[in-house]
Protein backbone atom coordinates (compact mmCIF):
# COMPACT_ATOMS: atom_id res chain seq x y z
CA UNK A 1 0.00 0.00 0.00
CA UNK A 2 1.27 3.71 -0.47
CA UNK A 3 0.52 6.35 1.55
CA UNK A 4 0.79 9.44 -0.64
CA UNK A 5 4.47 9.64 -2.40
CA UNK A 6 6.11 8.22 0.53
CA UNK A 7 6.74 4.20 -1.08
CA UNK A 8 6.08 1.30 0.26
CA UNK A 9 5.26 0.98 4.90
CA UNK A 10 8.22 -0.69 6.22
CA UNK A 11 5.81 -3.69 7.40
CA UNK A 12 5.07 -4.19 3.41
CA UNK A 13 8.58 -4.61 2.88
CA UNK A 14 9.27 -6.87 6.08
CA UNK A 15 6.51 -8.96 4.68
CA UNK A 16 7.82 -9.03 0.88
CA UNK A 17 11.20 -10.09 2.12
CA UNK A 18 10.03 -13.12 4.37
CA UNK A 19 7.90 -14.24 1.44
CA UNK A 20 10.39 -14.25 -0.89
CA UNK A 21 13.55 -15.64 1.41
CA UNK A 22 10.92 -18.29 2.28
CA UNK A 23 10.64 -19.43 -1.58
CA UNK A 24 14.20 -19.35 -2.05
CA UNK A 25 15.35 -21.53 0.79
CA UNK A 26 12.30 -24.02 -0.44
CA UNK A 27 13.56 -24.41 -4.22
CA UNK A 28 17.17 -24.39 -2.68
CA UNK A 29 16.09 -27.27 -0.61
CA UNK A 30 14.23 -29.20 -3.24
CA UNK A 31 17.31 -28.73 -5.97
CA UNK A 32 19.57 -30.00 -2.97
CA UNK A 33 17.39 -33.68 -2.73
CA UNK A 34 16.92 -33.82 -6.19
CA UNK A 35 20.53 -33.88 -6.58
CA UNK A 36 21.20 -36.59 -3.58
CA UNK A 37 18.58 -38.68 -4.68
CA UNK A 38 20.45 -37.87 -8.48
CA UNK A 39 24.19 -39.07 -6.79
CA UNK A 40 22.42 -42.31 -4.88
CA UNK A 41 20.61 -43.42 -7.92
CA UNK A 42 24.02 -43.15 -9.93
CA UNK A 43 26.23 -44.84 -7.42
CA UNK A 44 23.64 -48.22 -6.88
CA UNK A 45 23.58 -48.22 -11.04
CA UNK A 46 27.18 -48.09 -10.94
CA UNK A 47 27.30 -50.68 -8.53
CA UNK A 48 24.75 -52.77 -10.51
CA UNK A 49 26.83 -52.79 -13.86
CA UNK A 50 30.24 -53.51 -12.17
CA UNK A 51 28.87 -56.46 -9.96
CA UNK A 52 27.12 -57.98 -13.47
CA UNK A 53 30.72 -57.42 -15.43
CA UNK A 54 32.59 -58.86 -12.18
CA UNK A 55 30.33 -61.82 -11.65
CA UNK A 56 29.98 -62.63 -15.23
CA UNK A 57 33.77 -61.90 -16.36
CA UNK A 58 35.43 -64.00 -13.25
CA UNK A 59 32.73 -66.89 -14.00
CA UNK A 60 34.02 -67.01 -17.62
CA UNK A 61 37.66 -67.68 -16.58
CA UNK A 62 36.87 -69.67 -13.87
CA UNK A 63 34.60 -71.79 -16.13
CA UNK A 64 37.39 -71.80 -18.83
CA UNK A 65 39.89 -73.31 -16.62
CA UNK A 66 37.92 -76.00 -14.92
CA UNK A 67 37.32 -77.17 -18.26
CA UNK A 68 41.13 -77.44 -19.01
CA UNK A 69 42.42 -78.00 -15.55
CA UNK A 70 39.54 -80.42 -14.09
CA UNK A 71 37.41 -79.39 -11.04
CA UNK A 72 38.63 -76.78 -8.27
CA UNK A 73 40.93 -79.21 -5.74
CA UNK A 74 41.15 -76.34 -2.90
CA UNK A 75 40.89 -72.77 -2.64
CA UNK A 76 42.94 -70.86 0.44
CA UNK A 77 41.92 -67.12 1.49
CA UNK A 78 44.05 -64.46 3.27
CA UNK A 79 44.93 -60.40 2.74
CA UNK A 80 41.76 -60.44 -0.34
CA UNK A 81 43.47 -63.41 -2.34
CA UNK A 82 41.83 -66.35 -2.89
CA UNK A 83 44.69 -68.97 -4.32
CA UNK A 84 42.44 -71.95 -6.56
CA UNK A 85 44.21 -75.04 -7.08
CA UNK A 86 42.68 -76.83 -10.28
CA UNK A 87 42.56 -80.91 -10.08
CA UNK A 88 45.15 -81.29 -12.95
CA UNK A 89 48.99 -80.54 -13.44
CA UNK A 90 49.37 -78.43 -10.19
CA UNK A 91 47.20 -75.70 -12.08
CA UNK A 92 46.83 -72.53 -9.72
CA UNK A 93 45.64 -68.75 -10.50
CA UNK A 94 44.72 -66.41 -7.96
CA UNK A 95 41.94 -64.35 -7.23
CA UNK A 96 42.30 -61.04 -5.54
CA UNK A 97 41.53 -57.43 -4.71
CA UNK A 98 44.59 -54.70 -5.05
CA UNK A 99 43.18 -51.21 -3.53
CA UNK A 100 40.15 -50.90 -5.94
CA UNK A 101 40.80 -53.54 -8.33
CA UNK A 102 39.63 -57.00 -8.79
CA UNK A 103 42.31 -59.50 -10.64
CA UNK A 104 42.14 -63.16 -11.83
CA UNK A 105 45.21 -64.92 -13.15
CA UNK A 106 48.64 -66.00 -11.96
CA UNK A 107 51.01 -63.94 -9.90
CA UNK A 108 53.03 -62.85 -12.90
CA UNK A 109 50.35 -62.41 -15.73
CA UNK A 110 46.38 -61.39 -14.49
CA UNK A 111 44.49 -62.27 -17.52
CA UNK A 112 41.12 -60.09 -16.09
CA UNK A 113 41.45 -56.93 -14.29
CA UNK A 114 38.60 -54.44 -13.45
CA UNK A 115 39.21 -51.57 -11.45
CA UNK A 116 35.95 -50.49 -8.94
CA UNK A 117 34.31 -47.54 -8.96
CA UNK A 118 36.04 -44.40 -5.83
CA UNK A 119 32.51 -45.02 -3.67
CA UNK A 120 33.81 -48.40 -2.65
CA UNK A 121 35.63 -48.59 0.17
CA UNK A 122 37.15 -51.25 2.71
CA UNK A 123 36.92 -54.22 0.16
CA UNK A 124 37.17 -57.90 1.30
CA UNK A 125 37.46 -60.78 -0.10
CA UNK A 126 36.36 -64.43 0.98
CA UNK A 127 35.33 -67.87 -0.25
CA UNK A 128 32.52 -70.16 0.70
CA UNK A 129 31.36 -73.55 -0.07
CA UNK A 130 27.99 -74.41 0.02
CA UNK A 131 26.76 -71.95 2.34
CA UNK A 132 29.64 -72.42 4.87
CA UNK A 133 33.22 -71.29 5.06
CA UNK A 134 34.35 -74.73 5.74
CA UNK A 135 36.62 -75.32 2.63
CA UNK A 136 36.61 -78.93 3.16
CA UNK A 137 36.58 -80.26 -0.69
CA UNK A 138 36.48 -83.81 0.27
CA UNK A 139 33.07 -83.78 1.41
CA UNK A 140 31.16 -83.73 -2.11
CA UNK A 141 31.40 -83.62 -5.64
CA UNK A 142 29.64 -81.34 -6.54
CA UNK A 143 30.26 -78.05 -4.72
CA UNK A 144 28.31 -74.52 -4.44
CA UNK A 145 31.43 -71.95 -4.26
CA UNK A 146 30.81 -68.45 -3.64
CA UNK A 147 33.45 -65.75 -4.40
CA UNK A 148 32.45 -62.56 -1.73
CA UNK A 149 33.44 -59.35 -2.04
CA UNK A 150 32.19 -57.08 0.36
CA UNK A 151 32.58 -53.34 0.36
CA UNK A 152 31.28 -50.03 2.27
CA UNK A 153 29.52 -47.16 0.06
CA UNK A 154 31.68 -44.26 1.42
CA UNK A 155 28.45 -41.82 1.26
CA UNK A 156 26.28 -43.64 3.04
CA UNK A 157 25.88 -46.53 5.81
CA UNK A 158 24.39 -49.32 3.85
CA UNK A 159 27.32 -51.87 2.29
CA UNK A 160 27.60 -53.59 -1.21
CA UNK A 161 28.63 -57.79 -1.78
CA UNK A 162 29.63 -58.93 -4.72
CA UNK A 163 28.96 -62.99 -4.92
CA UNK A 164 30.62 -64.98 -7.91
CA UNK A 165 29.11 -68.73 -7.58
CA UNK A 166 30.66 -71.31 -8.99
CA UNK A 167 29.36 -74.60 -9.31
CA UNK A 168 32.54 -77.27 -8.59
CA UNK A 169 31.34 -79.82 -11.17
CA UNK A 170 31.90 -80.33 -15.07
CA UNK A 171 29.68 -82.68 -16.92
CA UNK A 172 29.74 -84.21 -20.84
CA UNK A 173 26.67 -82.61 -23.21
CA UNK A 174 25.38 -84.56 -26.00
CA UNK A 175 28.32 -83.84 -28.57
CA UNK A 176 30.76 -84.83 -25.88
CA UNK A 177 32.43 -82.12 -24.89
CA UNK A 178 32.96 -80.98 -21.60
CA UNK A 179 30.42 -77.92 -20.30
CA UNK A 180 30.27 -76.38 -16.99
CA UNK A 181 27.24 -75.90 -14.64
CA UNK A 182 26.31 -72.84 -12.52
CA UNK A 183 24.08 -71.03 -10.63
CA UNK A 184 22.97 -67.46 -11.64
CA UNK A 185 22.22 -65.45 -8.93
CA UNK A 186 20.03 -62.15 -9.65
CA UNK A 187 20.13 -60.40 -6.82
CA UNK A 188 21.43 -56.94 -5.17
CA UNK A 189 22.42 -57.42 -1.36
CA UNK A 190 22.81 -54.94 1.04
CA UNK A 191 24.22 -55.77 4.54
CA UNK A 192 24.93 -59.31 5.30
CA UNK A 193 22.49 -61.36 3.76
CA UNK A 194 22.88 -65.15 2.63
CA UNK A 195 22.47 -65.08 -1.23
CA UNK A 196 19.05 -66.92 -3.19
CA UNK A 197 19.17 -68.86 -6.06
CA UNK A 198 16.94 -68.07 -8.32
CA UNK A 199 17.81 -70.04 -11.58
CA UNK A 200 20.17 -73.19 -12.46
CA UNK A 201 21.31 -74.04 -15.32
Amino acid sequence: MRLGNRGYISAEILVATVISSLIALFLIEITVDLSVRTDDVYTGLVFDMDKYIVIQNIKDYIDDDMRKYGVIENISCSNNNCDIKFLKDDTKRRLKIDNLTIKYGTEDNYIYEKELNKNYGNLTLTSRKNGSENLDFSTSERDNIFFVIKGDNIFKDDGYIINIPIINYINSNKKGEEDLSYVLILKRVLGDNTPEEVGRW
